[in-house]
């Protein structure tokens, strides 16, 4: 008896030594290995899946697999390579080594879970914007702050890069104010780590709304202005309260700013127009654009279309 035992240690060192899989029977049994070595693949990525079947020397084996459905793996061949996983390809995995009409024992069965890549989220602030204000995107991916961001304008792809009009500092991308305009702009996110990139973000479109208009009307007199009266001008602003409201004739600012809309003062020639500013957003209005023009004439006051403020004689 203690004669057979040693035999059968003997023996038993012999498989291990040389690299055998075998069950008590003596049949080889194959063993599946995956790269990347986790049960948790993300779409896209490629999985390469090899069936071994160690020792013996013997190289021209035929395998067969068990996938999750038909013709995910080429028959025949030890590698399974799964270029770009989706989710069909989540299941179970098995394979078995062939010669001479002779089975290996098929592997134990190797699962893997395609998940989703985690996701980008683009915000943009401010939005809607007015003309001459300056918009931040900022890209994030779930609570991690170890990615880098790539971003993107427009249906082709093309990357909004460090420029003038662009400044990127880390996972913002600020666009200059006079050349903000609607995108859309989407974000990804890249690191070295798996996973190596994040599914692009949801479109973000900018709207870009126009500034309130002011325009100039002359409240008193009504009708002609003679010389030496005084005149009253009103700035009325389509949009928005708390304006502050700068004057100008013939373009150039007076220094006058008032919390009220209206102006008075003697009779002095020249083109009125008038702009508000408030701290709020819109921070100003477009300049004042009057239908009427009046010009001097003898007699008082009379009327054109088209000018692009209130002139007085």
């Amino acid at each position: 008896m203690r004669k057979n035992r040693t035999k059968a240690q003997s023996v038993l060192n012999t498989h291990i030594n040389s690299g055998h899989c075998e069950d008590d029977d003596g049949v080889a049994k194959a063993v599946l290995t995956i790269h990347p070595n986790s049960s948790q693949i993300f779409r896209g990525e490629s999985v390469t899946l090899r069936c071994v079947i160690q020792g013996g020397g013997v190289t021209d084996r035929e395998y067969r697999w068990l996938t999750p459905s038909s013709d995910q793996c080429p028959q025949k061949e030890h590698e399974c390579i799964i270029s770009s996983a989706e989710f069909s390809h989540s299941g179970d995995y098995s394979c078995l080594g062939s010669h001479q009409q002779q089975d290996s024992k098929w592997s134990d069965a190797v699962r893997l879970t395609v998940t989703s890549l985690p996701k980008a989220t683009l915000t943009v602030e401010p939005n809607p914007v007015f003309p001459g204000e300056t918009v931040t995107l900022t890209c994030s991916v779930g609570s991690d702050s170890i990615w880098n961001y790539q971003w993107y304008k427009y249906m082709n792809y093309n990357v909004a890069s460090q420029s003038v009009r662009h400044t990127i500092t880390g996972d913002t991308l600020t666009i200059n104010g006079s050349t903000v305009n609607e995108g859309p702009y989407w974000c990804q996110g890249e690191r070295d780590s798996r996973p190596t990139s994040s599914s692009v973000s949801d479109p973000v479109t900018i709207t870009v709304n126009a500034l309130p208009t002011a325009s100039v009307k002359i409240v008193t007199p009504q009708g002609l202005l003679y010389p030496g009266e005084t005149v009253t001008l009103r700035c009325d602003i389509s949009d928005n309260t708390d304006w502050t409201y700068s004057w100008f004739r013939n373009n150039e600012e007076l220094l006058i700013k008032t919390r009220k809309n209206t102006l008075s003062l003697p009779d002095q020639a020249g083109q009125y127009s008038c702009v508000g500013r408030r701290r709020g957003r819109p921070q100003m209005s477009n300049h004042s654009f009057s239908p009427h023009h009046r010009h001097c004439s003898a007699h008082g006051l009379s009327e054109d279309s088209h000018s692009t403020g209130s002139p007085l004689p």
